[in-house]
């Protein structure tokens, strides 16, 4: 799946695009027993209604309407930041965008400075009214160190206490150039603190924006080149964090976003690979698609065409197709988790590189044939495994020394997320159903 080297980018409201709990395909293959190639002695019995096909395994529980949580804005306000201070540039566009939104939207928020020792100290308790004066100026930009790492720690915490008190629902807003600057620390103290609050809070959105920027020190004939300055949202729930993109973060003209919890794959199109022109399986009814509680069911249906000629011609092969949001390092190295009603099945899928398609890849499901006059169900859940994911295109231009308009380290804070989150999540989830006559 190399190949499949699109950028997702950042979308909301409905799509194609897999659910947070990935994409689900259901699909029902027909084994017909034959006799020398002739024509079968019998059909199998009556498939299942698809719900009770379903049931054994359960679907995902739909999400519920979140009420519009408390924000917590933290603002770096290290001198660092006062660059981006320049007239008719992004950072204060944006930040004017995100409090009006925040305002109009119901959310209410407080504001907090990141700086020294004052990060945990809001610039007013007041919501609202006072605050965007003070954040759009200059002034506001006054600190000599950046505790970011502090502020992350924060974060977490944050979490933990909104759970266990029984709070309201809380999120958080960071924004900053995400360099790192404090007494006995580094950006690997970043990276940790960022890990750490990926570990508790898995419902993070990462905005990046690029744009204008004027350092206090600079050579008068050289322009300065443009920075990046980041967002980064931490949500109580999957639904909030939903109901705050769709009405403040989606429309702050973000350039790129990393969203560890969204699955890395994009599966567009699943259909059986067959053999030259009498392939083993055929289609056999129209794709339908099934609710599954907040996911989508695909349901598809395929029949035998052939007896299988040995173990291995009898694999159901499946050709899959679709996009990544961010590289997988190796096919091998997926992760597969087989199982059938009452426990773990003995078999395990091979995926490979499609040989004639780059970009598709073939799915071999070696599933046992039923017994006669049975049917059989699989489940079968795929995710990308430990180091097998690669940082998105995007975040590997950032990265770099901040003199040339990048950001340190920038792909070590990604790749913590994608740790912490990603490589667990779900790309490929198949409920297959295998029967057979007698």
């Amino acid at each position: 799946m190399a190949a499949l080297t699109r950028e997702a980018g950042y979308r909301t409201g409905p799509s194609f695009y897999l659910t947070r709990r990935g994409w689900c395909l259901f699909m029902t293959a027909l084994l017909l027993e034959q006799a020398s190639g002739t024509a079968c002695s019998r059909s199998p019995p009556a498939m299942p209604a698809p719900a009770e096909l379903l049931r054994p395994f359960g679907c995902a529980e739909a999400l519920a309407a979140a009420a519009r949580p408390q924000v917590d804005l933290y603002l770096d306000a290290s001198v660092s930041m006062r660059g981006f201070m320049v007239p008719q540039g992004d950072y204060p566009r944006m930040l004017e965008d995100l409090l009006g939104r925040l305002a109009g939207g119901g959310f209410p928020y407080r504001v907090h400075a990141v700086c020294e020792d004052a990060c945990a100290h809001p610039v007013e308790t007041a919501t609202g009214e006072g605050e965007a004066v003070r954040v759009l100026t200059p002034a506001f930009y006054h600190g000599q160190r950046t505790p970011l790492a502090q502020a992350l720690v924060r974060l977490a915490s944050d979490r933990v206490a909104s759970r266990s008190n029984d709070q309201p629902a809380r999120a958080s807003i960071l924004i900053s150039d995400m360099e790192q600057s404090d007494t006995h620390t580094d950006q690997r103290t970043l990276v940790d603190a960022l890990r750490r609050l990926a570990e508790r809070a898995p419902h993070l959105l990462l905005l990046s924006f690029q744009t204008r920027f004027q350092p206090l020190r600079h050579a008068r004939d050289q322009a300065p080149p443009p920075r990046r300055f980041y967002l980064l949202a931490v949500a109580p729930s999957a639904a909030a964090l939903a109901e705050l993109q769709q009405r403040v973060l989606r429309h702050l003209g973000a350039g790129h976003s990393f969203q560890p919890a969204l699955t890395p794959v994009i599966v567009k199109d699943v259909r059986p690979q067959g053999d030259g022109a009498d392939p083993l399986w055929g289609a056999f009814r129209k794709p339908q698609e099934l609710p599954c509680g907040k996911d989508t069911v695909h349901f598809a249906s395929f029949l035998e065409r052939h007896p299988p000629r040995d173990a291995a011609d009898g694999s159901l092969k499946l050709r899959l197709t679709g996009d990544l949001r961010v590289p997988l390092q190796a096919l091998g190295d997926l992760r597969y988790e087989v199982r059938r009603p009452g426990g773990a099945a003995a078999f395990t899928p091979v995926a490979q590189q499609h040989p004639k398609e780059p970009g598709s890849v073939v799915l071999f499901v070696p599933a046992p044939r039923p017994a006669a006059n049975s049917w059989d169900a699989y489940r079968i859940r795929v995710r990308a495994g430990g180091g097998n994911l690669d940082v998105p295109d995007w975040v590997k231009e950032a990265t770099g020394p901040i003199e040339r308009g990048k950001t340190p380290h920038l792909d070590h804070l990604v790749r913590a997320m994608q740790q912490a989150i990603t490589e667990d999540v779900v790309f490929l989830d198949l409920l297959l159903a295998f029967g057979r006559g007698e």
